[in-house]
């Protein structure tokens, strides 16, 4: 019963450190695009000038 709840708990501990990581990398990307957007707009506003 020992291994069990062991096994248990690493799973647990693998899926939430999975999950921070997506969370983070996907924050990271997020910011990354309002970047790329704020610079297309003014790549945008040069070339109408």
């Amino acid at each position: 019963m020992v291994f069990f709840t062991l096994g248990y708990a690493v799973i647990w501990i693998l899926i939430l450190g999975y999950t921070a990581l997506i969370r983070s990398q996907q924050s990271k990307l997020e910011k990354q695009i309002v970047i790329l957007e704020e610079r297309l707009r003014e790549q945008e506003r040069a070339a109408e000038s």
